[in-house]
């Protein structure tokens, strides 16, 4: 392993009977930024955690490095750590809340100085080091708290949904910020949101978690169009689940909007289940089409078109600005199909899964 990799090894973790970790294992690269994505208790958080020393484990281990630092205390690991709150100490300055990590391993003033200024410019705020906490906004306190997570010269830098806390405009300014930052530095970094479209727009990869488990690592473009599992299908992006049976001729036909084409060797006669996301359907009028427009959604670059099927079933198609001009609530459509699908699943497997025809998630 070169200088600054981390890797886990079959995580364990449990609150109680609660299984937060189940085996989780990950390699992040130097340099590398992976996001760990997925709902509300899905164990993200516990695995920052747990790297950082904040929790301890039940099993499986901890490098960085070649060196294993499993039950090293946190004080002893190396790691940057950004909460979602910016925690600066309200009676400091910007630079004095950057240098505190320095002064604590007794760096000479001189040289805290210099560090300070260096990262005030590094993150874009070398004109505010003279400023406290109350005196900047949420997104430049949070370069502050960055700042301060770097001064160190960690080894890992550790990001606990450090975005979560700010509107949305200032939330896509401050991640590519952050993604800078890091790529300059060079920096192995693990973080932790439940937001997907941060998660899309800076990870080199992304690992989506449920249950304690990893269901998925791969590129941002790896989980949006080929996702493993049904789970990260439906968690990441938009996708509509399409009922129907197989045919010898490798599609499925629909219950409620034709055939659509999906490869595969699954037998003929196989009641399946299509998830396929909206830019992959199509949509036109026709005058004798089976399918209704029943509502379009304004979503800024596109639209949503919202279809009825004969079965009483909806989909929903990404539709162009360019496109919904000639469309209009009500009009008889049909639909097609525009890329391949993303899963074909056997009905049997979903009998007891509750997921709605469209699925959109936080």
């Amino acid at each position: 392993m070169s200088q600054g990799e981390l890797r886990l090894e079959g995580l364990e973790k449990y609150y109680g009977a609660m299984h937060a970790l189940d085996g989780f294992s990950l390699h992040v690269g130097a340099g590398e930024l992976v996001v760990l994505l997925g709902p509300s208790g899905c164990g993200k958080t516990t695995a920052l955690r747990s790297v950082a020393g904040l929790e301890r484990l039940d099993g499986g281990r901890v490098f960085v490095d070649d060196q294993d630092i499993t039950h090293q205390p946190t004080a002893k690991r190396n790691m940057g750590i950004v909460f979602q709150h910016y925690s600066l100490f309200p009676h400091l300055t910007a630079a004095q809340n950057i240098e505190f990590g320095l002064k604590i391993r007794r760096i000479a003033a001189a040289k805290r100085r210099d560090r300070s200024r260096e990262l005030l410019e590094l993150v874009g705020l070398a004109d505010l080091g003279e400023r406290f906490a109350h005196q900047l906004s949420g997104g430049q306190q949070q370069r502050i708290a960055l700042a301060r997570a770097l001064a160190i010269e960690p080894a890992v830098l550790l990001l606990d949904e450090p975005l979560s806390a700010l509107d949305a405009k200032v939330r896509v300014s401050l991640r590519e910020e952050i993604r800078r930052v890091q790529k300059e530095v060079g920096i192995a970094t693990i973080f932790v949101t439940h937001d997907q479209e941060e998660a899309l727009a800076i990870a080199d990869r992304i690992g989506v978690m449920n249950q304690g488990v990893l269901e998925q690592l791969g590129t941002p473009a790896e989980i949006y169009a080929a996702p493993a599992t049904e789970f990260v299908a439906e968690f990441v992006g938009k996708v509509n689940r399409i009922h129907g049976t197989t045919t010898r001729e490798g599609t499925v036909l629909t219950r409620g909007f034709g055939a659509f084409s999906i490869g595969g060797t699954l037998s003929a006669g196989s009641e399946v289940a299509v998830l396929v996301r909206p830019e992959q359907l199509g949509i036109r009028v026709v005058a004798d089409g089976d399918c209704r427009l029943v509502e379009m959604s304004f979503l800024g670059s596109s639209f949503a078109a919202h279809v009825q099927g004969v079965d009483g079933s909806k989909v929903v198609v990404a539709v162009s600005p360019e496109e919904s001009i000639a469309l209009s609530v009500g009009d008889p459509v049909e639909i097609f199909q525009r890329g391949p699908t993303l899963l074909v699943l056997p009905q049997q497997d979903n009998a007891n899964v509750q997921i709605p025809e469209y699925a959109e998630s936080d």
